[in-house]
């Protein structure tokens, strides 16, 4: 038989301070994940201007778009560093890349990441080559 008087069950105040805890650990952990995703964006900029790259919109407004990118990359499942990056620079590139239906198609009905890599790699190369014709004519 079981001796009930050794059990203390959690009272309303216990309960409610547990609430409140986890609510102020996920809060923690939401601005963990911008934090580290604005990092990451900003290693994107950076990595792009030392290349001596220039975007065509003023920085503040390409970042809000880099986040938005980011989040649009996730929901393709597209998950890895190098995916994102793609992802985000074909966006801050083409300025709407998903504009661009045969490319967003492609990307969506692809289930492997490392093949959405390659597609974007490859609308990225075809961009960069219709530049260098444009600037060299």
């Amino acid at each position: 038989m079981i001796d009930f008087d050794d059990v203390s069950l959690p009272t309303l105040a216990n309960l409610e301070a547990y609430a409140h805890e986890v609510f102020i650990d996920q809060i923690q952990i939401e601005m963990f994940d911008e934090m580290e995703k604005m990092k990451f964006i900003n290693g994107i900029f950076k990595a792009y201007k030392e290349e001596g790259h220039q975007f065509y919109h003023p920085e503040t407004f390409n970042k809000e778009l880099a986040l938005k990118l980011f989040d649009e990359a996730k929901s393709l499942n597209i998950v890895s560093e190098a995916g994102i990056y793609r992802y985000i620079l074909l966006g801050l590139t083409v300025l709407k890349p998903m504009k661009e239906l045969r490319l967003y198609h492609e990307i969506v009905n692809t289930e492997n990441e490392e093949s959405k890599i390659a597609i974007m790699d490859d609308f990225m190369n075809k961009i960069l080559e219709k530049r260098r014709e444009t600037n060299g004519n």
